[in-house]
């Protein structure tokens, strides 16, 4: 039936049983959509930043979605701080962020902070480790016959530019019949006190920063030695050095000091190699080189707490040129040497010795097994595969093959 004016009501008007059971029925709200939370790794993987290039003068800009506003360059830190509204030099957002989006824009914000924190603290991790073992460098420096006086007792401590820093002699103890020697206190104040000129000028840093530029190029060093903890920490301890220091020759760096770095360094990873000595034991394993025509065997271990030691690497220039050769013998007396140093710190530690499939060093295998009876000489048989895998490299459609993947992972 066609109805020819809308105001036309029909005669018949009487409630019809379905119309009351839909009045008295409640419609039920419609399903809410629970879209999954949004995971930014940068701002921009939000679909309301919006970064483009400006029509007029083709500089970069980007576009907040939330409020309209538009900002030249494409600063992913000012970004964020816009919708976070915390960051100071840019104007939060006045627009309307739903909480799908102001719940991700936060969490990317706190997983920055946790971050930055996360490097201090791993940087602070490393410069405590890096203090230990130059204090242990220098311990052992000191061993060797060098006396520590006025001029040679220096803080290196990280801290110690910042913190005031005691530093003694290491033989300063009291006794009945001789003198206290002196002791030595270096702090900020009394530096700038001893340097007046500590304070550095523009004009100063600036001739500061052509020196290291004409030092790193004329030495082919890399560009970022001035990002380096290690050269950081050796131009926080020349501040508190004299305007006469100098640094070390060569011979003194390949020398006293390069034993001390040696001693230092070694005794740390050795140390790491006994972690849980009631529980883990420690494998030994070997592998001749030749390097520029010098003959070397490198020794190394691993255990859980250190899984890539480096023992001892031994030069054989010397014994092959009285006419000796890298015989089974040979290898075993010093393998056998390491090994001692090896029981010196825990005996009974090295249950396993691995050699390649070398005819000669099975040999001495079979030589050291008997001073080491609790310890299995085992072959490794990874020696072996590697030389099988470059031999079937060489062949024409694997080289291909290789090339081929090279240029595919760096189109990736």
């Amino acid at each position: 039936m066609v109805f020819a004016d809308d105001d036309y009501i029909p005669d018949d008007v009487t409630p019809r049983p379905l119309d009351d059971l839909y009045e008295q029925s409640e419609m039920p709200p419609p399903p809410e959509i629970q879209l999954p939370p949004l995971v930014l790794n940068s701002i921009w993987d939000s679909d309301m930043m919006t970064k483009f290039l400006d029509d007029t003068t083709g500089r970069k800009k980007w576009r907040c979605g939330h409020c309209g506003q538009e900002w030249f360059e494409h600063n992913a830190t000012k970004a964020l701080g816009h919708v976070v509204g915390i960051v100071k030099d840019i104007k939060a957002c006045r627009g309307t962020i739903p909480p799908r989006y102001k719940d991700a824009y936060i969490n990317f914000y706190r997983s920055k902070y946790d971050s930055r924190a996360f490097g201090a603290h791993s940087i602070a991790k490393m410069h405590s480790s890096l203090d230990t073992t130059d204090n242990r460098t220098l311990s052992s420096l000191l061993k060797q016959g060098q006396k520590r006086t006025a001029d040679t007792a220096i803080d290196l401590t990280v801290h110690s530019p910042i913190t005031n820093s005691v530093t003694t002699a290491s033989s300063s103890r009291l006794s009945a019949n001789k003198k206290p020697k002196e002791t030595f206190q270096t702090t900020l104040s009394s530096q700038f006190h001893k340097y007046p000129g500590s304070r550095s000028s523009p004009d100063a840093i600036r001739a500061a920063n052509v020196a290291f530029a004409h030092f790193t190029l004329a030495n082919s060093l890399s560009f970022r030695i001035g990002e380096c903890i290690l050269f950081c920490r050796y131009t926080r301890a020349v501040q508190q050095c004299g305007a006469d220091y100098k640094p070390p020759g060569r011979n003194m760096v390949s020398g006293k000091l390069l034993d001390a770095t040696f001693e230092s360094y070694y005794h740390e990873e050795a140390g790491k190699l006994f972690e849980e000595p009631d529980l883990y034991s420690i494998s030994v394993y070997r592998d001749g080189a030749t390097i520029k025509t010098t003959p070397l065997i490198n020794v190394l271990a691993c255990s859980p707490g250190n899984p890539a030691c480096v023992l001892d690497v031994v030069d054989c220039t010397l014994h092959m040129s009285e006419g000796g050769k890298k015989d089974a013998k040979f290898i075993a007396q010093e393998m056998l040497q390491v090994l001692r140093k090896l029981d010196n710190i825990k005996k009974g530690s090295v249950t396993q010795i691995m050699f390649d499939g070398a005819s000669n060093v099975q040999k001495a295998g079979a030589i050291i097994a008997p001073h080491y009876p609790c310890a299995s000489v085992e072959h490794g048989a990874e020696h072996v595969v590697s030389l099988i895998v470059e031999k079937l490299m060489l062949l024409p459609c694997l080289r291909e093959y290789g090339k081929l993947c090279k240029v595919v992972s760096g189109s990736l």
